[in-house]
């Protein structure tokens, strides 16, 4: 007597299998990694509630990213500097069979002091007067690595807009009433190659300022880089004020006169130091100052 023995075979009679749909995205954060974990949590959630599709029992699972109209598996590489990317999650079931699901596009943030708990500690920075600074030397310590062009200044308008004013490491705020206003600064950072925890954009306090009932000459900016425009601003209008530029030692560069204008410009000198900018006018004499670094 022969007996045969039959045994089904699962993966022939079940072809057709649908992923279950994804619940829980992963978030993609410039400079991390997207977590296929959080996916995993979703599966679980659909096997508990389909237990009889046994087809779904996992194999294998990864992120697909969309990459010049071509699906990429993803290997945790470092999320790229660009606004979102195309994924998908991919999985192989008992059954050998590869299914997908539905791509998602997902923004890519970009950490800050608001966003992040990584980024806690803002980029400080010292208030002198008018004048912004931006504590260059505590933040490169914490392993952030920028350039003078990296930091923007930004002016925030009465719609809630914020209005780029100026870059640099330090920003002179207007004293008259076109200053009057709130300022802060971002750092807009290269991609870095070390491991620090925030990456992206830098974000600093506010600050308010109003403009002073008393409205003096000043220079815009104070410190500066050789053959830089330095404006010298809130001159008495309608007379005609002389302005005289010179270093500590007394040599003599500009003579400038105003012939009743708020506002005039010369350009800096090409070699460091501390320079005098003279004002005399029937309200008497003012002395300003200004380094060229």
């Amino acid at each position: 007597t022969v007996i045969a023995l039959y045994k089904e075979n699962y993966c022939e009679q079940h072809v057709d299998p649908v992923i279950p749909a994804i619940t829980i995205l992963p978030q993609a954060v410039q400079g991390k990694k997207l977590k296929i974990e959080e996916a995993d949590i979703a599966m679980e959630i659909q096997l508990d509630n389909t237990k009889k599709q046994n087809w779904a029992s996992i194999k294998d699972q990864w992120w697909e990213i969309l990459v010049a109209d071509k699906w990429q598996r993803y290997t945790q590489q470092n999320m790229p500097k660009q606004d979102s990317i195309q994924v998908r999650y991919a999985l192989k079931t008992i059954c050998n069979a590869v299914v997908e699901g539905e791509a998602v596009t997902i923004p890519i943030e970009v950490p800050n002091p608001q966003n992040s708990k990584e980024c806690a500690n803002a980029p400080a920075v010292n208030k002198y007067d008018w004048l912004l600074m931006l504590n260059v030397n505590a933040i490169k310590a914490q392993g952030y690595q920028f350039a003078e062009t990296d930091v923007i200044w930004y002016k925030q308008t009465e719609n809630g807009e914020a209005q780029p004013v100026g870059t640099g490491y330090s920003y002179t705020i207007d004293r008259s009433l076109l200053g009057t206003g709130s300022y802060y600064a971002e750092i807009h950072m290269p991609v870095q190659t070390s491991d620090v925890g925030c990456k992206g954009i830098l974000g600093t306090q506010v600050f308010d300022f109003e403009a002073e009932a008393s409205i003096k000459p000043a220079l815009i900016p104070t410190i500066v880089a050789p053959y830089q425009l330095v404006d010298v601003v809130n001159l008495p209008l309608e007379e005609d004020a002389e302005i005289k530029v010179y270093d500590q030692v007394g040599k003599l560069y500009y003579i400038i006169q105003t012939n009743g204008q708020s506002k005039v410009a010369f350009e800096s000198q090409a070699l460091p130091g501390k320079y005098i900018v003279e004002i005399q006018s029937k309200e008497g004499k003012t002395s300003l100052k200004y380094i060229v670094r």
